[in-house]
């Protein structure tokens, strides 16, 4: 020991066979070694510690002076080591500072291919690496240069590799080990880089979550301040996200509206368009048989005149049964005391008689829904849709106040889904309105094809009535 303290730093360096040329401050000591050892190479070249050393030593001159000559005589010393070694076992460490060189290079001159054997030099000490406990740095540097390759050729297959390999260098590796925070805080990286090109949330979660424990098993105090910071960071991404994902949500809901409001205004208008195209075919069969046979004209004038006179009673009967309708309601605003008193009555008149029952399930809905819009009140208007839907169900298809009542049942639906928000009613509202039109289709045409005029109804007088009495 007291004759290695008297040797030049060179001569200890040799003799010990120590392989960090860092600590060769002086470029004529870093000479010496790597000229010995170039002598070694010429000597016994089989033998991969001495190439290993040549090109480490030149790796650390071109370091130094930035010679790109040193650098690619370190490259070949080094894949010299590598064929030299006979033992799969001994290659990786040769195969790792291979890689690492190809590394450098591929910095300095942009060349992809140095690139590419770079990252099969680790893949290839990966693989003969027997043991895991001495996979990680392997692993974290082929990562590593995946991670350079993805952002070179933006390939999303090197960026999965990278964040593979990063994973299972955090996985092998101890929390006792200095390296870990490292290599937990370049898993955090490599996924946020994933999560800003995919957005998938769980990428920077994971990101968040290793940023935070690479925090925590951080001993230097710097080092953990500069790794919290980049927490905050990612945790203030995330709540952008959060916000940002609310906004959207918002927004799609809003815009659901529009498309379900601009798909009822463009089915009116199919509807409309059909039964426009009907009638306008219907008037000119009319035409041409009123052109053909005069018999025939005067049946149609007369059919058409029993129609209207049809539809001019059948509008009577609406507007009397919303004048009564408005009556009622304005009656249960003057007075909550009469609307109590007034809804068991119609029950109970409804429970002792048929007749007119359909017109009387229609009052009392009326009587139900104003009392809602009074107490507001969820169940009166469950109960006032109840009513509604029993009067349609009383109701016979061929009888002409069928797609009022369901007209009246899709107003009510309308009603409860905009107090409630509910799509489940917006829908049924729109199925009632859809069968209403499409029973008065059905009701014309039938009509029209009826060679005798029915009795005219007598719902709105009995209907009348029975409001009056009261």
């Amino acid at each position: 020991m007291l004759t290695d303290f008297f040797l030049i730093p060179s001569d200890r360096f040799i003799r010990k066979r120590t392989t960090d040329f860092t600590i060769l401050k002086k470029r004529e000591e870093l000479e010496i070694v790597v000229n010995y050892y170039q002598r070694e190479a010429e000597k016994t070249p089989k033998n991969p510690f001495n190439h290993q050393q040549v090109g480490s030593g030149l790796e650390e001159r071109f370091r130094r002076s930035g010679n790109v000559s040193d650098l690619h005589s370190a490259i070949s010393n080094f894949q010299m080591a590598v064929r030299a070694t006979v033992d799969d076992v001994e290659k990786p460490p040769h195969l790792h500072r291979l890689g690492c060189a190809l590394q450098i290079r591929f910095g300095h001159l942009k060349i992809l291919a140095d690139l590419d054997d770079a990252i099969s030099s680790f893949q290839m000490a990966v693989r003969l690496t027997p043991n895991n406990a001495d996979l990680p740095p392997h692993l974290h540097r082929l990562g590593w240069v995946l991670r350079i390759r993805f952002e070179r050729l933006n390939n999303l297959a090197d960026l999965d590799g990278a964040i593979s390999n990063f994973q299972l260098a955090v996985r092998f590796t101890p929390d006792s080990n200095p390296e870990k925070p490292l290599f937990l805080g370049d898993l955090g990286d490599v996924h946020m880089i994933r999560f800003e090109c995919l957005h998938q949330p769980t990428d920077l979660e994971i990101a968040i979550s290793s940023t935070r424990r690479a925090s925590e098993l951080t001993p230097d105090q710097n080092q953990r301040m500069l790794r919290a910071a980049r927490l905050k960071e990612l945790e203030q991404v995330n709540a952008k996200r959060i916000r940002d994902e609310w906004h959207a949500a918002e927004a799609r809901h809003r815009e659901g509206e529009h498309i379900a409001a601009e798909v009822r205004r463009i089915e009116a208008q199919r509807i409309e368009k059909e039964r426009m195209a009907a009638e306008a075919r219907r008037l000119e069969e009319e035409r041409l048989a009123a052109e053909a046979r005069r018999l025939e004209e005067e049946r149609l004038a007369a059919e058409a005149r029993r129609l209207e006179e049809e539809r001019l009673a059948a509008e009577a009967r609406r507007l009397e049964e919303e004048r009564l309708a408005a009556e009622a309601r304005r009656r249960c605003a003057r007075s909550q005391t009469n609307l109590e008193s007034m809804i068991p009555f119609m029950q109970q008149s409804i429970e002792l008689t048929s007749e007119d029952r359909e017109d009387r399930l229609i009052i009392l809905g009326e009587v139900l829904q104003a009392r809602f819009h009074s107490l507001d009140e969820a169940t009166d208007m469950e109960n006032a849709i109840s009513t509604y839907q029993k009067a349609v169900n009383l109701t016979p298809d061929q009888h002409p106040a069928k797609s009022t009542r369901l007209v009246v049942l899709g107003d009510a639906l309308r009603s409860r889904s905009r107090r409630f928000e509910s799509v489940g009613d917006l829908n049924s509202a729109i199925s009632s309105y859809r069968r209403a039109a499409n029973h008065q289709e059905a009701f014309l045409k039938q009509t029209d094809r009826s060679s005798s005029t029915p009795k005219k109804s007598g719902a709105v007088s009995s209907t009348t009535v029975y409001l009056k009495n009261m």
